[in-house]
């Protein structure tokens, strides 16, 4: 997991960028079923529960899933 820029700031377009691997061989999972018409459901939410997105990232060729966030407050 990664974010570009790598300090995330609230208010600012911020790409998240993020790789699944297989817990027992170590290799990146590049196979996902389709789940209610989409592959990937990312769930964004505030530790205080005020803020909550739920967003479809987009896989990449090399296995990375991208989007871009905009965070309304600072915080986990």
């Amino acid at each position: 997991f990664r974010t570009v820029p790598a300090v995330v700031k609230p208010g600012q377009k911020t790409k998240l960028l993020f790789r699944v691997f297989h817990p027992g061989t170590g290799e990146a999972i590049r196979k996902f079923e389709v789940v209610h018409e989409r592959q990937y459901h990312l769930f964004v939410i505030s530790q205080d529960m005020t803020h909550f997105q739920h967003i479809h990232p987009e896989l990449q060729s090399d296995g990375t899933w991208v989007i871009d966030v905009t965070l309304p407050k600072a915080g986990y």
